[in-house]
Parts: structure tokens; sequence; C-alpha cells
């Protein structure tokens, strides 16, 4: 009937992580060989198909179109759009949504609303507005994302057991502890006080901005900012390679102080949370956020100091401080000396230039055939400093400059270790 609400149309218990395992498995087959038309074809349609059922399968994919993996540029170029997607809800449906979290209709809660999305990702799609004369991004979750998350991470936990087994990292807290930041990304409430954290962390730096939240336009699943304009990552890619390095320094400054000085991570470094302008980079979507305890950020601040001040005698207590080592026995310090120095090396030498053989060459030192991939461990919270590190990592190799990055690692190391508050205060 003409007014009854519409029905969501959510993917169904299982296919998010059905679709991670196709991305996966058509990177394994790309890296057999396979080109051509064919390639192209399958590219695309599991961009349709990923782009479709956001949740846990278009994250996968968004992460899989800037790190490094053995996909090829067909199939990159397709999962590149996930950063900010291309199938959106119809806005009748995104209106209503509004009316229900507002109480009232879109059109008296704002001055104008534009019904086509400038994004839409894993969570939510973004729409063009404006209130009391400001322009605004109106960020609203899709409908049932939360469960579609939880359905795909359990079924990601039944197996995690097993892929544990020998191994001593624990698979299954790893799950965990990526369900508990899957969910706070679906709650828009604490997106919003994140993003004020770190807007007012970073507001005396004049070339790191953050948007102002809009609270009284903000709910658990709305999310109204204030509207910046900026060129997207592809632009910058086609920039001058003066304006490439600045702002290649700018989001590793941010990246670096936010872990080292204020203990917290925009843990999601994907090219599409990112915009550009002449002076500045916007950091938009604070959903992924992780905040660590200080002596997580303290042990992580040591051992960084340690291989950059190179004191090879130093290490295995440094390591061992940040929980790295799962066995002592038959753990091979030389080996992960190697490992540290190979992922501090673009802090050590001036002019680095981030390159695909570099990131292989991490990928090979952590991988499964690894002399400590037995023996090493992985607590859980330290999976978004690795994703936070690489992720950045594959972002910077794209834009193809040499960096100097040694002084952006010493101030922030140098510099006395200010928590951000708790989420909740």
């Amino acid at each position: 009937m003409a007014d009854d609400p519409p029905s969501w149309s959510l993917p169904r218990k299982g296919r998010g992580w059905a679709s991670a395992k196709a991305a996966l498995k058509l990177g394994r087959v790309a890296a057999r060989g396979m080109t051509g038309r064919s390639t192209e074809e399958l590219a695309r349609a599991l961009g349709d198909q990923l782009d479709g059922m956001k949740g846990l399968a278009m994250k996968v994919g968004q992460i899989l179109s800037y790190m490094d993996t053995p996909l090829p540029d067909d199939l990159r170029a397709q999962l590149a759009r996930l950063q900010t997607g291309m199938s959106h809800r119809p806005w009748p449906e995104v209106a209503v949504q509004l009316e229900a979290e507002l109480g009232m209709p879109a059109a008296e809660a704002f001055d104008a609303v534009d019904p086509e999305p400038v994004a839409a990702a894993s969570i939510g799609q973004v729409h063009r507005g404006r209130y009391r004369d400001q322009a605004v991004a109106i960020k609203v979750r899709h409908p049932g994302v939360e469960e579609t998350f939880r359905s795909d991470t359990d079924a990601l936990r039944r197996v995690a057991g097993l892929a544990s087994v020998a191994s001593t990292v624990d698979g299954t807290g790893i799950i965990d502890e990526m369900a508990a930041r899957l969910a706070e990304e679906c709650d828009y409430a604490r997106e919003a006080r994140a993003q004020r954290l770190f807007a007012k962390a970073f507001a005396d730096d004049p070339e790191i901005h953050i948007p102002a939240v809009v609270p009284e336009r903000s709910t658990g699943a709305v999310l109204t900012s204030a509207w910046c304009d900026g060129d997207d990552f592809e632009t910058l890619k086609q920039a001058s390679p003066e304006r490439r390095r600045a702002a290649a320094h700018i989001m590793a400054r941010m990246a670096y102080r936010s872990l080292f000085v204020h203990a917290a991570v925009q843990a999601d470094p994907h090219p599409g949370n990112y915009l550009f302008q002449p002076e500045r980079v916007v950091f938009i979507d604070f959903g992924c956020v992780r905040f660590f305890e200080r002596s997580l950020v303290e042990a992580h601040r040591a051992l960084a100091t340690c291989v950059l001040e190179n004191r090879r005698d130093d290490f295995p207590a440094a390591l061992d401080a940040t929980g790295g080592i799962g066995r002592h026995r038959g753990f091979d310090f030389d080996h992960e000396w190697r490992v540290q120095r190979h992922t501090w090396a673009p802090f050590m030498q001036p002019d680095f230039r981030f390159t695909k053989a570099f990131l292989t060459e991490g990928n090979d030192l952590y991988g499964p055939m690894a002399p400590n991939s037995r023996t090493r461990a992985l607590p859980p919270p330290a999976m978004w400093i690795m994703r936070l590190v690489w992720g950045l990592y594959a972002v910077l190799q794209r834009l193809e400059v040499p960096l100097d990055l040694g002084p952006i690692a010493r101030a922030c190391l140098e510099e006395d270790l200010d928590p951000l508050p708790p989420i909740g205060e």
C-alpha cells in the first residue's frame, strides 16, 4: 500500500562472509595469472555485489582496494569505488528514517536536503544539506546493518578458533575485538563524541581539520556535521609532487600523533576518509576509533624508540612489554628485529619512497611462512595499530613521492603522552 512504511532490503545471514571469501578467492585466482577481459568482468560483478551488500562484505572490499593484495588493476579500480560507494537507498526511505530519528520531517529539520547522496558506504550514506544557513553533511545509518555485522562476525568467530590451533595468536579474541569496533561504528552518537574529541585535540593545528558536529541534528543513527569541500584521493594523485608530499606528511602526522600522544587512532585509513584542501587535510569518519590503555601505548612508544635508536640489546624486553611474544621458547628475536627495522624504515631514511616491493616484503616478514608465525602474539587491541600502520603505508605508496617522516616520529615520541578522555566523558 502507498501509505505503508518502506521495507528495508537486508542481506541474508552469511552473505557478507561469503562475499568476503569470494573477494579473497578472486585475489588468489588473479595472482595465478588470470588477466584480460574475463577478469574485468569478474571485477565489475564482484564490485557490484559488495557495493550492494553493505556491511562486512563492503568493508572487506574497501580494505582490499587500498591494501597491498595480489589483485589486478581492473579489480582494484572496481573496489576503489567502494571508498564512497555507488548503490544507495532511495530518498523516500531515508526521509522516513530521518523523521523517525529527529522527531520531525526532514523538511522541518533542515533548510534543504539533496535527495541524491554524495556517498554510500558500508554502514550509512551521506546527503548534503543546509541547516541554519550552513552547509552540512547528513550521514544516515543503513537500517539493520548492526544485525548484518553480528551475523557475519559470528560466522568468522566459528572458524577463528580453528585458525588459531597452530598459532599463539588469539583468533577468537581478534574477532571479538573486531566485532566490538564494528558495533561501535554503528553507533553514530559515539562517533559524534569521538569526532568532537579529535577536533578539540587538533584544534590548534592549521593543517589538520576535523568538521564540527551539529549535535541538535544528530542521534544514534544520524550524524550531522559541518560540510567541507575538498579534492578526493584520486584527484590528489594527479596533483603536483609538492602537493602530494605535503598531504602525505599531514596524514602521517595525524596518524602518529593520535597514537603516540593521544592514545587513540582513527583506525580506518582508507582513502575515502580524507579530503584535500590547498593548505590542509580534512579528516572525516570517526566511527572506527580505538582508544588504548596508557600502558599499551607506553610500551609501543618504548619499542619504537628502541628500534629507531638501533638499541638491539634492549629489543627483547621492549618487544615483550607490548605482548608481542606468544611463546618465548623458539622465538627468533633476530628475525623479529628485522621485522621491526623494516616496519620503521620509512622513519629512518630521508626521502623514503614507499613501493609495492616494500609492502610485499612486510607481508612476507609477518606472513605464515615467517620464522615466528607460531610463536608471535597479537594482542587484539594491537591489531588496530597494525591496520593503521600498514593501511597508511599502502595509501602513501600510491602517492609516489619521497617522504621525510623521521622528524614526525621524533616529535611524537618526544611529546608527553596526553590520552584523550574515555569516550563517555
